[in-house]
């Protein structure tokens, strides 16, 4: 499941580099070419995962809780959420 969350989070991620204020595909961990253009449909899917995420029943959520970066982590899959939540109207 950890490993789910985590590509659920990443792909999440790759849906928000293509909207208004979304950041950037890391050039290091990101693909390592161009994305197409994905389509609208993934924006109400990539919420509901970063949702998923971020529930209290994450293990993903749970793990960077008990880490020195969990606010940092929560603060960025929050802005991720946002960007998505901006974008789907």
């Amino acid at each position: 499941m950890l490993d789910s969350a985590a590509d659920a989070l990443a792909a999440a991620s790759l849906v928000a580099a293509h909207l208004p204020g979304g950041a950037s595909a890391d050039p290091v961990y990101g693909p390592d070419g161009r994305i197409p253009a994905l389509p609208a449909d993934f924006t109400p899917l990539a919420i509901r995962a970063v949702d998923r995420i971020l529930a209290p029943a994450s293990e993903l959520c749970d793990l960077w809780g008990e880490t020195s970066d969990a606010e940092e982590w929560t603060r960025t899959v929050t802005t991720l959420r946002g960007v998505l939540t901006r974008a789907a109207g």
